[in-house]
């Protein structure tokens, strides 16, 4: 009853909507983006090891316990429309033309070491013309201007809100920064499914650190 009525107010109703304004599934992110995505989301899981010993040994601390369970698996299954509606709507909303951007391309990367690898990871390219040195050209923001800051900052402020009253203050001090991850991403990648991958792996990898120390 709790996932449906969570899959009904933050994911059906939304989209119902917002398609009243002409505005479809992959416009709010429920596409499954692109190449770069992909590699955010693998990225995001290898991140998830080392983050989720220092969560586990955290919560082992206050006397936590493995919740892998039936509520546990719509806890996950709720992230979907938490993910919609706070990063993928919320985003969309926000930007110029209402809609999440195309996904950026993968860049074709022509070096090597460090700068290879941070081309790899889709920053730093492409740059349009004017804007070369500016940090949201490298980041690849720059056409979406102060509305795409905005609608990051809008985003990644409700995504802690959601987190208060959590029992771990690790878990909440980085909700803020997350939610901002979170939500450039989507901007970058046009869908939501790469980070909603990458919020599993934060959330599962603790839980598999507990049931190995016990």
């Amino acid at each position: 009853m709790w996932l449906t009525i969570q899959l009904a107010v933050g994911l059906v109703v939304p989209a119902g909507l917002l398609r009243l304004f002409g505005r479809g599934p992959s416009d709010l992110g429920l596409g499954l983006g692109n190449r770069l995505g992909m590699r955010w989301a693998g990225i995001s899981a290898l991140a998830a090891v080392p983050f989720g010993a220092v969560l586990a040994h955290g919560g082992q601390d206050q006397g936590w316990t493995p919740q892998f369970d039936g509520r546990y698996a719509v806890e996950l299954l709720a992230m979907i429309p938490e993910h919609f509606l706070i990063v993928g709507v919320m985003v969309a909303v926000l930007l110029p033309a209402r809609r999440l951007p195309r996904p950026a391309p993968a860049p074709r990367i022509d070096r090597r070491g460090w700068a290879g690898l941070v081309m790899w990871l889709g920053f730093g390219w492409p740059r349009g013309d004017g804007d070369a040195g500016s940090i949201a050209s490298w980041l690849g923001v720059a056409p979406h201007g102060w509305c795409g800051l905005l609608a990051m900052i809008v985003s990644a402020t409700l995504f802690a809100t959601v987190h208060i009253g959590k029992g771990n203050p690790l878990e909440l001090a980085l909700s803020l920064p997350g939610g901002m991850i979170l939500a450039y991403a989507t901007l970058r990648t046009g869908s939501i499914w790469p980070m909603i991958v990458a919020h599993w792996s934060m959330n599962v990898i603790p839980q598999m650190y507990f049931l190995l120390m016990r």
